[in-house]
């Protein structure tokens, strides 16, 4: 299948999706007529047109000042069967857009539904979600949120989301940069050995060590995860980083190569530079 063409089509359903779950989940009952434990198997049926009858059963709120701004209606409790359904739902379909972003072959589903499957498990604000919603950082929509909410807990999720190998560039990209806001956010939290376990996570994508870095089909993908891995060495006190950074900065043809770049990116490497220039100023205090 040519999916080249979708592309453009998923991003307008995305888009038009927010005003059709605007309509959809305000109007919902209060009281879900079916149990949960059907709404559940309509999930994972594969027949999407059960799929998205059953996602417009499970009573949301939005509320544009909270973050995240969906939630459950007040008296409605996911139970363990909806939970578990809405999550293995969020991972296929994550599965399928992986596959897609790499080049091989995607089967897109009708209505492009992904929008409205990550409203509703950002809802539940349940945290066996957490490893669903980092795989999904990036694509916006307030999962970040969500998943701050959450709490220093997401560390370890977020630090195993980026050693995983065969994940998809743009998903390391989020959980980087989900690492990054950790270390920011929560740094009395990093003992030394959650320290080394993030400067090993980071040193493995600044030196490109996933074959993700050289995929011939779609070159130069490793542009989103280098830019957030950087910020996130330049917030670390590491030897190891900074040798890293160096040869990007100094334009290292190996290490650019390894990366999947037959030519350094101008941006990347002045941003490698600047970290650089950074680390000897604080250095220097």
């Amino acid at each position: 299948m040519n999916i080249q063409p979708y592309r453009w089509i998923r991003n307008a359903l995305l888009i038009s999706g927010v005003g059709l779950l605007l309509l959809t989940h305000t109007s919902v009952s209060q009281n879900v007529e079916r149990s949960q434990v059907d709404l559940a198997a309509d999930l994972l049926s594969g027949d999407y047109r059960r799929v998205d009858a059953a996602l417009g059963e499970i009573p949301l709120d939005y509320d544009p000042g909270r973050r995240p701004t969906w939630i459950l209606e007040s008296g409605f409790t996911a139970n363990s069967p909806l939970v578990e359904a809405l999550i293995e739902l969020l991972e296929q379909e994550t599965d399928q857009y992986a596959r897609m972003v790499s080049g091989e072959p995607y089967e897109i589903m009708p209505g492009e539904m992904n929008l409205s499957i990550l409203h509703t498990v950002m809802a539940l604000n349940d945290p066996r979600t957490i490893p669903s919603l980092l795989r999904n950082t990036h694509t916006g929509w307030g999962v970040r949120n969500a998943l701050l909410n959450f709490g220093p807990q997401i560390m370890d999720e977020a630090i195993d989301c980026v050693n995983h190998f065969g994940i998809s560039l743009p998903e390391a990209a989020g959980c980087l940069g989900i690492l990054h806001e950790v270390v920011n956010r929560w740094p009395n939290e990093l003992d030394e050995e959650t320290y080394d376990r993030i400067t090993r996570a980071a040193l493995r994508h600044l030196t490109c060590q996933d074959d993700a870095y050289r995929n011939k089909r779609v070159p130069g993908r490793g542009s989103w995860p280098l830019a957030w891995v950087l910020r996130l060495a330049g917030a670390l006190e590491s030897e190891e980083l900074t040798a890293a950074t160096t040869l990007l900065a100094d334009g290292d043809q190996h290490a650019w190569k390894n990366c999947g770049f037959d030519v350094p990116p101008t941006r990347l490497q002045s941003a490698a530079k600047a970290i650089l220039e950074d680390h000897v100023d604080r250095q220097d205090r």
